[in-house]
């Protein structure tokens, strides 16, 4: 019996310290603030961006071709930051790329980021595309992972 209970005790002390170990996951708020299958960059590519300069040079860099004319959204740099997610470009339509979730893990907020592509056969627009999406969160100094789905 007492090596029953010395046993249980165990268990129950390396319970503990593991769940301990455990950083605790909490939703982070974010806001989708524009998507589009046309104006990203023409690489793959993720911009965090806590200060207006890095926005606007995404933009001019988007806009300078002329065929688009997207305005920068507006962002209050000292509580705010923004995420941008490019996909590259692409030969035609039926591409996505979207945040689906966002959360605080102990030092570390992740990312999850899920990228639509058309299957074989599927009826698409025939042209170039340059999917993007850009968040807004709470700024953080917090390192940022970003998991594909």
């Amino acid at each position: 019996m007492k090596k029953h209970l010395s046993s249980l005790s165990a268990i129950c002390v390396f319970l503990i310290c593991s769940s301990a170990a455990i950083p605790a996951q909490q939703q982070v708020a974010w806001e989708t603030l524009m998507q589009s299958s046309t104006g990203g960059s023409d690489t793959p590519q993720i911009i965090v961006a806590k200060e207006p300069t890095v926005v606007a040079d995404f933009f001019r860099k988007v806009n300078k071709s002329g065929d688009t004319h997207l305005a920068a959204p507006k962002v209050d740099y000292n509580t705010e930051m923004l995420l941008i997610l490019c996909m590259g470009q692409k030969r035609t339509g039926g591409y996505q790329i979207n945040v689906k979730s966002i959360e605080e893990k102990g030092q570390l907020i992740e990312v999850t980021v899920e990228e639509t592509v058309p299957a074989e056969g599927d009826m698409v627009t025939m042209m170039t595309t340059k999917p993007f999406t850009i968040v807004k969160l709470k700024s953080t100094n917090k390192k940022l992972l970003f998991k594909k789905l």
